[in-house]
Protein backbone atom coordinates (compact mmCIF):
# COMPACT_ATOMS: atom_id res chain seq x y z
CA UNK A 1 0.00 0.00 0.00
CA UNK A 2 1.43 3.41 -0.92
CA UNK A 3 2.33 5.88 1.79
CA UNK A 4 -0.17 8.69 2.47
CA UNK A 5 2.18 11.37 1.09
CA UNK A 6 2.61 9.38 -2.14
CA UNK A 7 -1.16 9.04 -2.41
CA UNK A 8 -1.58 12.77 -1.77
CA UNK A 9 0.99 13.70 -4.45
CA UNK A 10 -0.67 11.38 -6.96
CA UNK A 11 -4.13 12.74 -6.14
CA UNK A 12 -2.96 16.37 -6.33
CA UNK A 13 -1.43 15.85 -9.78
CA UNK A 14 -4.66 14.23 -10.95
CA UNK A 15 -6.66 17.12 -9.46
CA UNK A 16 -4.64 19.74 -11.30
CA UNK A 17 -1.49 20.48 -9.30
CA UNK A 18 -0.20 21.20 -5.84
CA UNK A 19 -2.18 23.33 -3.47
CA UNK A 20 -5.50 21.77 -4.40
CA UNK A 21 -7.30 20.61 -1.29
CA UNK A 22 -7.89 16.93 -1.82
CA UNK A 23 -9.35 15.48 1.33
CA UNK A 24 -9.33 16.56 4.99
CA UNK A 25 -8.93 12.95 6.04
CA UNK A 26 -5.61 12.67 4.19
CA UNK A 27 -4.38 15.80 6.00
CA UNK A 28 -5.50 14.23 9.28
CA UNK A 29 -3.56 11.04 8.49
CA UNK A 30 -0.41 13.02 7.69
CA UNK A 31 -0.59 14.96 10.97
CA UNK A 32 -1.19 11.75 12.88
CA UNK A 33 1.80 10.08 11.22
CA UNK A 34 4.06 13.05 12.08
CA UNK A 35 2.90 12.91 15.70
CA UNK A 36 3.57 9.18 15.89
CA UNK A 37 7.02 9.63 14.37
CA UNK A 38 7.97 12.05 17.16
CA UNK A 39 6.91 9.54 19.81
CA UNK A 40 9.77 7.25 18.93
CA UNK A 41 12.48 9.60 20.20
CA UNK A 42 13.63 8.75 23.73
CA UNK A 43 14.13 11.53 26.26
CA UNK A 44 17.69 11.62 27.62
CA UNK A 45 17.68 12.23 31.38
CA UNK A 46 20.12 13.73 33.86
CA UNK A 47 19.57 12.47 37.42
CA UNK A 48 21.07 14.53 40.24
CA UNK A 49 21.51 12.69 43.55
CA UNK A 50 20.97 14.39 46.94
CA UNK A 51 24.76 14.22 47.39
CA UNK A 52 25.29 16.17 44.16
CA UNK A 53 26.46 13.25 42.02
CA UNK A 54 25.20 13.51 38.44
CA UNK A 55 24.18 10.54 36.28
CA UNK A 56 23.07 10.73 32.66
CA UNK A 57 20.84 8.16 30.96
CA UNK A 58 19.89 7.82 27.28
CA UNK A 59 16.17 7.44 28.10
CA UNK A 60 13.65 7.48 30.93
CA UNK A 61 13.39 3.69 30.69
CA UNK A 62 17.17 3.32 31.16
CA UNK A 63 17.02 5.72 34.11
CA UNK A 64 14.28 3.62 35.71
CA UNK A 65 16.05 0.33 35.03
CA UNK A 66 19.50 1.40 36.22
CA UNK A 67 18.53 3.80 38.99
CA UNK A 68 15.53 1.95 40.41
CA UNK A 69 13.16 4.92 40.08
CA UNK A 70 9.44 5.01 39.34
CA UNK A 71 8.79 5.77 35.66
CA UNK A 72 5.73 7.95 36.32
CA UNK A 73 7.50 9.98 39.01
CA UNK A 74 10.51 10.61 36.77
CA UNK A 75 8.13 11.85 34.06
CA UNK A 76 6.37 14.09 36.58
CA UNK A 77 9.72 15.49 37.73
CA UNK A 78 10.77 16.20 34.14
CA UNK A 79 7.49 18.05 33.53
CA UNK A 80 7.85 20.03 36.73
CA UNK A 81 4.81 18.51 38.42
CA UNK A 82 6.95 17.33 41.33
CA UNK A 83 10.30 18.79 42.37
CA UNK A 84 12.03 15.57 43.43
CA UNK A 85 11.60 11.82 43.45
CA UNK A 86 13.16 9.98 46.42
CA UNK A 87 15.42 13.00 46.94
CA UNK A 88 16.72 13.04 43.37
CA UNK A 89 16.20 15.86 40.85
CA UNK A 90 15.72 15.12 37.16
CA UNK A 91 16.40 17.20 34.05
CA UNK A 92 15.63 16.45 30.42
CA UNK A 93 18.68 16.58 28.14
CA UNK A 94 16.59 16.32 24.97
CA UNK A 95 13.38 18.25 24.32
CA UNK A 96 10.20 16.81 25.81
CA UNK A 97 7.13 16.43 23.68
CA UNK A 98 5.01 19.53 23.91
CA UNK A 99 2.03 19.78 26.19
CA UNK A 100 -0.96 21.93 25.29
CA UNK A 101 -0.02 24.62 27.88
CA UNK A 102 3.24 26.54 27.96
CA UNK A 103 3.71 25.92 31.71
CA UNK A 104 4.16 22.19 31.08
CA UNK A 105 0.81 21.33 32.64
CA UNK A 106 -2.29 20.09 30.91
CA UNK A 107 -5.37 22.33 30.52
CA UNK A 108 -7.33 20.38 33.12
CA UNK A 109 -4.55 20.93 35.68
CA UNK A 110 -4.51 24.64 34.86
CA UNK A 111 -8.32 24.84 35.39
CA UNK A 112 -7.99 23.15 38.78
CA UNK A 113 -5.16 25.54 39.75
CA UNK A 114 -7.23 28.54 38.69
CA UNK A 115 -10.22 27.44 40.78
CA UNK A 116 -7.97 26.53 43.72
CA UNK A 117 -6.50 30.04 43.67
CA UNK A 118 -10.04 31.42 43.89
CA UNK A 119 -10.51 29.52 47.17
CA UNK A 120 -12.75 26.63 46.08
CA UNK A 121 -12.58 23.29 47.89
CA UNK A 122 -11.80 20.03 46.10
CA UNK A 123 -15.49 19.10 46.30
CA UNK A 124 -16.53 22.40 44.70
CA UNK A 125 -13.88 22.08 41.97
CA UNK A 126 -14.94 18.49 41.25
CA UNK A 127 -18.57 19.60 40.89
CA UNK A 128 -17.66 22.59 38.71
CA UNK A 129 -15.44 20.62 36.33
CA UNK A 130 -17.27 17.28 36.45
CA UNK A 131 -14.22 15.44 37.77
CA UNK A 132 -13.73 12.87 40.50
CA UNK A 133 -12.41 14.21 43.82
CA UNK A 134 -9.19 12.15 43.71
CA UNK A 135 -8.43 13.58 40.25
CA UNK A 136 -8.89 17.13 41.56
CA UNK A 137 -6.55 16.39 44.46
CA UNK A 138 -3.92 15.00 42.09
CA UNK A 139 -4.07 17.99 39.72
CA UNK A 140 -3.97 20.40 42.67
CA UNK A 141 -0.89 18.65 44.07
CA UNK A 142 0.84 19.18 40.71
CA UNK A 143 0.11 22.90 41.02
CA UNK A 144 1.35 23.06 44.61
CA UNK A 145 4.58 21.24 43.66
CA UNK A 146 5.16 23.60 40.74
CA UNK A 147 4.46 26.66 42.89
CA UNK A 148 1.47 27.73 40.78
CA UNK A 149 -0.98 27.55 43.68
CA UNK A 150 -1.10 27.04 47.43
CA UNK A 151 -2.79 24.33 49.42
CA UNK A 152 -6.50 24.81 50.09
CA UNK A 153 -5.97 25.92 53.70
CA UNK A 154 -3.26 28.40 52.73
CA UNK A 155 -5.50 29.84 50.03
CA UNK A 156 -8.47 30.20 52.41
CA UNK A 157 -6.35 31.95 55.04
CA UNK A 158 -4.90 34.26 52.41
CA UNK A 159 -8.34 35.18 51.05
CA UNK A 160 -9.82 35.73 54.52
CA UNK A 161 -6.92 37.65 56.03
CA UNK A 162 -5.40 39.45 53.07
CA UNK A 163 -1.95 38.08 53.81
CA UNK A 164 0.76 38.82 51.23
CA UNK A 165 2.94 36.17 49.63
CA UNK A 166 5.97 37.41 51.60
CA UNK A 167 4.04 36.98 54.86
CA UNK A 168 3.01 33.50 53.75
CA UNK A 169 6.60 32.51 53.14
CA UNK A 170 7.53 33.67 56.65
CA UNK A 171 4.56 31.81 58.17
CA UNK A 172 5.36 28.61 56.26
CA UNK A 173 9.05 28.83 57.18
CA UNK A 174 8.15 29.25 60.85
CA UNK A 175 5.63 26.41 60.69
CA UNK A 176 8.26 24.07 59.20
CA UNK A 177 10.64 25.08 62.00
CA UNK A 178 7.97 24.19 64.58
CA UNK A 179 7.30 27.76 65.73
CA UNK A 180 3.61 28.58 66.14
CA UNK A 181 2.55 32.01 65.01
CA UNK A 182 -0.67 33.53 66.27
CA UNK A 183 -2.30 36.36 64.42
CA UNK A 184 -4.69 38.83 66.03
CA UNK A 185 -7.90 38.92 64.07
Amino acid sequence: MPHVSEFRAKTETQAGGAGVKVCPYIEHLEKRREAQASKGRPTAVRAIAPTGDVYEYPSIAACVADGGFCYAQVRHALRGRVKRHVGWRFEALTPLRATPHESGHYPRTMKVIELRNRGLTNDEIAAALGMAKPCVARHASYGVSAGLCMTYHQTRRKLEGGITARQWRAINKAARAGVLLYRNV
